[in-house]
């Protein structure tokens, strides 16, 4: 296994235990984190301060029931991409699609751009009826 692979691998454990102080350091400091996707968590999002508020929002938006499982990973000393599948529960209903991770990652092995990519529009549907439920800050500008 690449040790960028390894390393990834370590931030998604840690992101899954909620630990984002932690999973954040495997990110350098001048991360750009672009999210295109169409819901309310669209947005480009700078710095380890950025990422750490991605991933509480979606964590306040889902209830902490957004779950993703590693398909396929690649890695060499420049890029990590993670094909992922996405699911959670609202209302007992399971729902998931497909994601895909582009990362850069720099010469200390830090991601330090990374592009998410995710394949189901009525996702979007979803995120945004949680979203005037729970009554979230509005993504940043981008």
């Amino acid at each position: 296994m690449h040790p960028n692979e390894e390393s990834f691998r370590e931030a998604l454990e840690a992101f899954d235990k909620h630990d984002y102080e932690a999973a954040s350091m495997y990110f350098s400091e001048d991360l750009v984190w672009h999210y295109p996707c169409r819901n309310p968590l669209q947005g480009v999002y700078h710095g380890r301060a950025g990422l750490i508020d991605f991933f509480t929002r979606l964590y306040d938006m889902s209830g902490g029931a957004v779950k993703a499982d590693t398909v396929h990973m690649l890695a060499d000393d420049n890029y990590v991409i993670r094909v992922a599948r996405i699911h959670f529960e609202p209302g007992g209903k399971l729902v998931e699609w497909m994601g895909a991770s582009v990362c850069t990652v720099n010469s200390d092995g830090l991601v330090n751009e990374a592009w998410i990519y995710e394949d189901d529009v009525e996702v979007a549907k979803i995120f945004e009826a949680m979203a005037h439920g729970g009554g979230g800050a509005p993504p940043p500008e981008g």
